[in-house]
């Protein structure tokens, strides 16, 4: 089986060729169970940082003093340690930042930073397999300040205009 894609003429192709097939083998000869396992979970990104304690309320225990400052803690771009933690240790082949999920300062350069930390811990792993870093991205990349946005795929297909839907893909 391999999946198959439309071509010219709208008939199917594989996607894959014979040497993309048998790389495909080599791979998965060499990888184990548990390495197997990691690339097909994908798990937020957001559960790779350390849970802050909490009290018997369930309230998460800051000191008074800690407003602001711990919050954006909480939310700045991963550290290699903590990818080796989550991406490398479970030799994870695929991370997701679910709906609102955003490093701070909410700027491209955290986004890369954070990106290349994940990357970096997935290249050490067992596998040493790339990572796919994923996005809950529907109409654009709508967690990134000052991102273009563009209306959901069903908005794109009622426009009926199939070369802007084409040029926003390209984007």
């Amino acid at each position: 089986w391999a999946p198959v894609r439309a071509s010219p003429g709208n008939m199917a192709s594989p996607l894959t060729s014979a040497d993309d097939e048998a790389l495909i083998e080599e791979i998965l000869a060499r990888l184990t169970l548990r390495e197997k396992l990691g690339q097909m979970m994908q798990p937020d990104w957001r559960t790779f940082r350390s849970a802050p304690k909490l009290s018997e309320a369930g309230a998460a225990v800051l000191p008074a003093w800690a407003g602001s400052a711990v919050k954006r803690a909480l939310n700045a771009p991963l550290t290699d340690e903590q990818c080796d933690r989550s991406v490398g240790r479970h030799c994870l082949g695929s991370v997701l930042g679910g709906g609102g999920a955003c490093p701070t300062p909410n700027e491209p350069l955290a986004w890369q930073a954070q990106a290349a930390a994940m990357q970096r811990a997935a290249l050490r792993a067992s596998s040493g397999l790339p990572l796919l870093v994923c996005n809950d991205s529907v109409h654009g990349q709508a967690n990134l300040r000052d991102a273009t946005l563009f209306p959901h795929h069903i908005g794109q297909g009622c426009m009926r205009d199939e070369g802007l839907v084409e040029e926003l893909g390209a984007l």
